[in-house]
């Protein structure tokens, strides 16, 4: 079992690594949007909300976005089969991400994004690796999940 944390630890810091470099490149290169194409543009913004830039009007439930950061992923890795490398890779693409958002939130004390795609909401990497690995485990679970009777 101690393999399977290292499996997901790694990963999940390197996916942590990438999001606060290209946060970091936003900062300080995107003083101005840059349009890619009609529909993709880098922008940099400062997401004092929850995901997706949704405002949130009681600072109560900044701090359950924090707890709920650090809660899922304990939650989830008691449910999956961490001896599968899918699970662990999911589960790291989890970790990745929260702690990216987490570690913007407690040191700015708000989020940058900097992804905008057509009309959505501008996001950011973490926010992207959130989305994707909870529809994957969502997806996948029926072939993920941990037997209890194991």
């Amino acid at each position: 079992m101690k393999k399977s944390y290292f499996r997901v630890g790694i990963p999940a810091l390197l996916f942590f690594i990438a999001d606060q470099v290209s946060k970091w490149w936003a900062l300080g290169y995107l003083r101005t949007p840059v349009m890619l194409t009609d529909w993709f543009t880098l922008k940099y913004e400062q997401n004092v909300g929850i995901a997706w830039s949704i405002f949130i009007p009681q600072p109560w439930l900044s701090i359950f976005n924090v707890l709920l950061l650090i809660v899922l992923p304990l939650y989830i890795s008691q449910h999956i089969d961490l001896r599968r490398k899918d699970s662990q890779f999911f589960l790291s693409m989890l970790i990745g991400g929260a702690l990216g958002n987490l570690f913007d939130r407690l040191s700015r004390g708000f989020v940058i994004d900097f992804i905008a795609v057509g009309t959505f909401p501008v996001f950011n990497l973490a926010d992207a690796l959130l989305t994707v690995s909870i529809f994957l485990i969502l997806i996948f679970y029926g072939r993920i999940h941990r037997d209890s009777r194991t």
